[in-house]
């Protein structure tokens, strides 16, 4: 279940995402169809911006306000695990063993709706979760072998980020008895500077 910043929430029906008002009491069904059962839903911070995932790895983007089908997608595979970047710029999806970076849709309908950014791979196992940091810029996904990995939402240029003269290697957080089934982050302020407290 997703919820958009105006207390709507969308639930997980058979094949058609549907709208629920909790203030008002109403649910509505959108005027659209998955060929098999929503599996992962992911809805921009601003609410406005809705992509249906069924069992296949095929999605629906819709624009919520206006009701109307952006587009439609397939990533490939099942997807356990999608989520937007905290602007709204980026919709990252977990397929296999690999995590898919896409450009957010446009506000109006195009045959194809998402443009791949950049895909993450080094997991052994399928990736389970994702989670954006706070600032957006910052990827931390885990996986079915045990570990948690991080990547930058962009190439980290060499000699940045305390990585001296070598490339940048992402995190791995590994240890974990059994398979991650959700990441977050912690510490940090929307503006990448430390929260108080």
């Amino acid at each position: 279940m997703e919820f958009s910043t105006c207390s709507l929430p969308l639930s997980l029906p058979l094949s058609s995402p549907s709208q629920v008002d909790l203030v008002a009491s109403t649910s509505t069904t959108l005027p659209f169809e998955t060929l098999h059962q929503v599996r992962t839903l992911a809805l921009d911070p601003a609410g406005r911006t809705l992509v249906a995932i069924d069992g296949t790895g095929r999605a629906l983007v819709i624009a919520l306000a206006a009701r109307a089908l952006l587009g439609h997608v397939s990533f490939g595979g099942t997807v356990p695990a999608a989520s937007f970047s905290p602007d709204g710029a980026f919709l990252a999806v977990a397929v296999g063993r690999l995590v898919q970076v896409w450009r957010a849709p446009p506000r109006a309908k195009t045959v194809a709706p998402l443009a791949l950014h950049r895909t993450y791979g080094q997991a052994s196992g399928a990736i389970t979760c994702l989670a954006w940091a706070p600032d957006g810029l910052w990827l931390a996904a885990g996986s079915k072998d045990l570990t948690v990995r991080v990547w930058s939402l962009d190439p980290v240029p060499e000699g940045v980020a305390g990585s001296g003269s070598a490339p940048f290697k992402p995190p791995v957080l590994a240890g974990h008895k059994d398979d991650p089934v959700a990441v977050f982050w912690s510490g940090m302020a929307p503006d990448g500077g430390r929260e108080a407290g």
